[in-house]
């Protein structure tokens, strides 16, 4: 299933979102369940981030701004392409 940069950032956003709810239940239930959900879903939106966040067109990763050309081969960038 090939996903595009939009579908990819909202499951990155998603997974930010998982990060935020953990925070709360630590704070709240100070479990070691909780602590090992935060760290694995900000690990695993960093790790998304690192290997989804790449130009369609050239490979390399577009870094953090969400421009309308990619910085290295300047070819527009389409963010519902799949």
């Amino acid at each position: 299933m090939k996903l595009s940069l939009r579908q990819k950032q909202w499951i990155m956003g998603g997974l930010i979102c998982l990060a935020s709810v953990s925070v709360v239940l630590l704070i709240a239930f100070d479990s070691i369940y909780a602590d090992l959900f935060l760290i694995g879903s900000v690990t695993a939106a960093f790790l998304f981030r690192v290997i989804w966040w790449r130009c369609p067109e050239c490979g390399k990763w577009l870094g953090h701004d969400k421009g309308t050309y990619c910085s290295h081969c300047g070819r527009e960038i389409d963010y519902d392409a799949k």
